[in-house]
């Protein structure tokens, strides 16, 4: 079974450099010609699923990804973003400003950061890990467009690495991955953010 990964286009959020986790925005023009760049990668791929979040940012990079190939596809809450609480919409200018050294810690390791009423990553691995097993119980090759925290949870998960295994990826926008799940034996990246 092949899963490719593609992290969502630009999206509104991040031309204006705010926080955001669940915060809906749309794509930009940048982020729908990098998510056309992934369905034109992605041409030959034979997926016959794709899994997205419930973010409207992933979701239409899954459709570019997906157009006139006839295949379905399922939008899942457990794929969506870490949640930033209180700094859901804030300028990233003003996290760092009134949260300082605090917030130079969290960009170290964004595993051990909750902002005021945001989740843990420790929530996101979990969530993550159960839409990982029905990926993977579908058991043919299929494409996941999602975030940079749920696509590091979901490799972490799929190889074995455990919750803090997720901080050694970053999904680049518009990039495609490909990890490669055996029937048997241990899976293995192919290739990250190509």
């Amino acid at each position: 079974m092949r899963i490719y990964m593609v992290r969502h286009g630009e999206s509104e959020g991040n031309a204006k450099r705010l926080i955001y986790g669940w915060q809906d925005y749309e794509l930009t023009e940048k982020g729908e010609e990098d998510a056309r760049r992934c369905a034109a990668q992605l041409a030959t791929a034979g997926f016959e699923r794709c899994y997205t979040s419930e973010l409207r940012r992933a979701w239409h990079t899954a459709k570019i990804c997906t157009e006139g190939r006839g295949v379905p596809v399922v939008r899942l809450q457990a794929l969506n973003e870490q949640f930033m609480g209180e700094y859901e919409g804030k300028p990233f200018a003003e996290f760092l400003q009134e949260r300082g050294e605090e917030a130079e810690r969290m960009l170290e390791d964004w595993s051990q950061a909750v902002l005021p009423g945001g989740e843990s990553f420790g929530g996101v691995y979990r969530r993550v890990a159960s839409a990982a097993e029905e990926i993977r119980a579908f058991g043919r090759d299929v494409l996941v467009a999602a975030h940079n925290g749920s696509l590091s949870a979901l490799c972490a998960h799929l190889l074995g690495l455990g919750e803090e295994g997720a901080m050694c990826f970053n999904f680049e926008h518009g990039r495609v991955s490909l990890l490669e799940c055996p029937e048997r034996g241990r899976p293995w990246i192919e290739y990250l953010n190509r």
